[in-house]
């Protein structure tokens, strides 16, 4: 390729290239800006009680399962608990048993008793509410994201569908009450009573 300086503006050199583009790398490549400090899937965190009314009403380890800037930030997580309360209603989760690999056995999960860790139930957390991390999830990591797709019905299709979801209410179009609009950020449809979501 050809490349030809010509004067720009403000004393800027205008740089045309001729040719194929990207035929080589840069002798001096631009200096790459330092990443951003971020928190990983499967890293478990103890978050504080949740301040709703029908919150959390305690603390408790949950499950990352997005990546999170470590400030300004807001990460996705798994609920966990040793009840399968979820679990009998038919939610997606998995049962982590502590105690059935080396890397937990070495206390390195964050748990000490077998527990239920629910992707069908999810909490959003701002970066400044993770407390401590407590460990992390490598050997079920694969398990997990599995339980991810079931929770949110990747691959179930529609309820008009063939799939897992048909005759379900998965795919229509509803309106919920008020509170629960509020609740979920989706109080901006038409009329003050309510809004709309798509399940």
């Amino acid at each position: 390729s050809k490349r030809v300086r010509k004067p720009g503006k403000r004393g800027l050199e205008i740089l045309e290239v001729s040719g194929p583009l990207f035929s080589s790398p840069p002798a001096h490549p631009p200096t790459q800006k330092m990443a951003t400090p971020t928190r990983y899937p499967g890293e478990v965190w103890f978050l504080p009680p949740d301040a709703r009314e029908d919150g959390d009403k305690k603390g408790r380890r949950h499950v990352l399962l997005t990546p999170c800037p470590e400030s300004d930030g807001c990460g996705v997580f798994a609920y966990a608990s040793t009840r399968g309360k979820e679990a009998g209603f038919g939610g997606s989760y998995i049962l982590l048993d502590p105690f059935k690999t080396a890397y937990g056995r070495s206390g390195k999960t964050g748990f000490a008793r077998a527990t239920y860790i629910y992707p069908c139930r999810m909490v959003p957390a701002a970066s400044e509410d993770l407390q401590r991390m407590m460990g992390r999830i490598i050997d079920e990591l694969a398990q997990l994201r599995a339980a991810v797709h079931r929770g949110v019905g990747i691959g179930s299709g529609t309820s008009r569908g063939g799939g897992a979801a048909a005759g379900s209410m998965r795919g229509h179009v509803v309106r919920l009450v008020k509170s629960l609009a509020a609740e979920m950020d989706c109080d901006r449809g038409p009329g003050r009573s309510g809004g709309w979501a798509r399940l």
